[in-house]
């Protein structure tokens, strides 16, 4: 399976990081958002020795949050919403 780059994005205003594989929800950069470029390669879906890298929003600090241990928040608690699997490390 081939990897697919995880874009990293910054926004000053919410002093917060971005990461997605899907270069259609920011593009070049957008809502504040600026592209600061391709922090790493990541697999799509899962490979042998991949696990899934999961990724929370926490509207009320407006703050992201990513983890591959399912267990720091599972389907989301303490005010962070789950917002998937973002790919697999």
């Amino acid at each position: 399976m081939l990897s697919v780059p995880l874009f990293r994005y910054w926004n000053p205003t919410a002093t917060d990081h971005f990461y997605t594989t899907n270069w259609s929800e920011l593009g070049q950069g957008k809502y504040g958002w600026t592209l600061e470029g391709i922090q790493c390669y990541t697999y799509p879906s899962q490979v042998p020795g991949s696990i899934p890298l999961y990724r929370y929003w926490n509207p009320g600090n407006g703050d992201h949050f990513y983890t591959t241990n399912w267990s720091e928040l599972g389907q989301g608690k303490y005010g962070w919403a789950l917002e998937g699997i973002q790919c697999f490390v």
